[in-house]
């Protein structure tokens, strides 16, 4: 009989590592141990989600081709999940609520490591276009609607993009990783809602029931509306993304990451908005409409009168008015 792999030390840290999930079953499947052979329970609260806390067998048994392996994850499963009124635990004579539903973590827990190691399984990488078309498909997205050259990256941020989506910092993340546009910031603006004539609130007609359907004026307050403020880009960067084709993409991306219910609109700053203007060249911020700032640094806001206004307020100005 042939000498059989060893279990590892799985449970407990060493030099500043400690095993998760994820690494424990690679290493127990390079071993020979499948993860059908492997039983997952979730341990609960009070370590950081996913290490393996507790082990069966012990570090140094042999993994013989019956042996089964039981590993405790830190982490919630489907029992605290439930309502708190459902929270029963079982005794000797008959099984609770924990006991009926911790069955589950164990398939869970494994499914969600096929999802982690989706590049791994799928083969994912820049080579490799027709594994990420398929790993894109698995979304909903149709690959052939992006272009051959974002497959990759936009293979890796679909996993994630639950988590990145509707957040300033997820939009902002999504325009540097696949089209490398910096977002300055994202700006808020409020919008209203305008009433037709025949849904006004008249009082003891209709719409007149007070903190009901009663309101005052012809219109009410909506969702704000948000202003993408991207740059500062280069000249060209401009006229490629302001183009059909880059305009697209760009629309596109926005809509994996911009929230679906709120208006939306893009705003360019083109080269270096503190400079003032030079006639006849576009590289110097001669380009009306685009990159002409009047007012140097005062028209990043927006406005063109920072400038302006700093010197109308400065200890020059009011020499003058003196």
């Amino acid at each position: 009989m042939g000498e059989y792999a060893r279990m590892p030390e799985l449970a407990h840290g060493f030099q500043g590592f400690h095993h998760t999930l994820d690494s424990a079953l690679a290493i127990l499947c390079d071993l020979g141990v499948p993860a059908a052979r492997v039983t997952l329970r979730m341990a609960g609260m009070g370590y950081p989600t996913r290490w393996v806390v507790e082990q069966d067998p012990a570090p140094g048994a042999e993994l013989d081709p019956g042996t089964s392996v039981a590993l405790s994850i830190a982490g919630t499963g489907v029992f605290n999940a439930l309502p708190i009124g459902m929270w029963e635990q079982g005794g000797e004579t008959e099984p609770g609520t924990r006991e009926i539903v911790e069955v589950l973590d164990d398939p869970l827990q494994k499914a969600g490591l096929w999802l982690r190691e989706g590049a791994r399984l799928f083969d994912i990488q820049p080579g490799n276009p027709a594994a990420c078309a398929r790993w894109i498909g698995l979304f909903g997205l149709n690959a052939e609607d992006w272009p051959e050259a974002l497959w990759y990256k936009l293979a890796l941020i679909l996993p994630s993009l639950h988590e990145l989506a509707g957040k300033e910092r997820g939009i902002r993340f999504a325009l540097n990783f696949l089209l490398d546009l910096p977002l300055q910031e994202i700006r808020r603006s409020q919008t209203f809602q305008y009433f037709e004539a025949n849904a006004l609130s008249r009082a003891g007609v209709c719409f007149s029931r007070l903190g009901v359907d009663a309101i005052l004026g012809a219109r009410v307050e909506d969702l704000a509306r948000l202003t993408l403020l991207t740059g500062p880009v280069e000249l060209r960067t401009y006229y490629d993304f302001t183009g059909a084709e880059k305009r697209k993409l760009l629309e596109a991306v926005l809509d994996l990451v911009c929230p679906c219910y709120q208006r939306r609109k893009l705003q360019w700053v083109v080269l270096d908005p503190t400079k003032p203007p030079r006639l006849g060249d576009e590289l110097q911020n001669g380009r009306l409409g685009i990159n002409s700032y009047l007012g140097g640094a005062g028209a990043q806001d927006g406005t063109g009168s920072g400038r302006a206004a700093e010197r109308a307020a400065g200890a020059h100005a009011q020499n003058r008015r003196a």
